[in-house]
C-alpha cells in the first residue's frame, strides 16, 4: 500500500490566488514572458517553486537534526556522557572571568584545572583562548589516553 501525501493544489490555488494579487507586475510579467504563457501560469509557476523550495527546507532541516544527533552520539562515545556539560560549563565560567566579581577565584581554579591553561585573572585572555579553543576543546578527562 502506497503512502497517500496530503494533496497540495487547494493550498497551491490559493498561493497561485494570493501572488496573482501581490506580486509586482514586472516579476510576473518576467515570468510569464520566459515561460511563453498567461498571467496564471507564471503564478503558478512561482507557486511550485515556492513549494519546492519549502519541501527542500523541510528535508534539510530533518537532515541536519539527524546529523546533529549521529556527532552528538560519537562525541558522548568518545569522550563521555557529560562532554557537553564540561563545554557549557567552560564557557559559564569563562564569562565569570570577564565579569569578575565573588565568583572570579572559583572560575580561574576550575578553568585552570579542565583546560590545563594559566592565563591568571585576565579575562580577556581567557574569553580569547577560549574563542580559539572551543572547536577541538577536550578537558584532561576528554582526551584520548596516550599508547602505553
Amino acid at each position: 500500500m502506497t503512502k497517500r501525501r496530503p494533496g497540495f493544489l487547494a493550498p497551491l490555488i490559493m498561493v497561485v490566488a494570493l501572488l496573482t494579487a501581490v506580486l509586482p507586475d514586472a516579476v510576473v510579467a518576467d515570468v510569464t514572458s520566459a515561460i511563453g504563457g498567461f498571467r496564471v501560469a507564471a503564478c503558478l509557476v512561482i507557486a511550485g517553486l515556492a513549494l519546492a523550495v519549502s519541501l527542500l527546507e523541510t528535508r534539510l532541516i530533518a537532515v541536519k537534526a539527524a546529523v546533529d544527533g549521529m556527532v552528538d552520539t560519537i562525541n558522548k562515545q568518545i569522550y563521555g556522557e557529560d562532554y557537553q556539560t564540561i563545554r557549557d560549563a567552560v564557557s559559564i565560567l569563562v564569562v565569570t572571568m570577564k565579569k569578575g566579581g565573588e565568583g572570579k577565584a572559583v572560575a580561574r581554579r576550575e578553568l585552570e584545572r579542565l583546560s590545563g591553561q594559566s592565563f591568571g585573572d585576565d579575562g580577556d585572555a581567557w574569553a580569547s583562548w577560549w574563542e580559539k579553543a572551543r572547536p577541538t576543546f577536550r578537558t584532561q578527562k576528554m582526551r584520548p589516553k596516550p599508547p602505553e
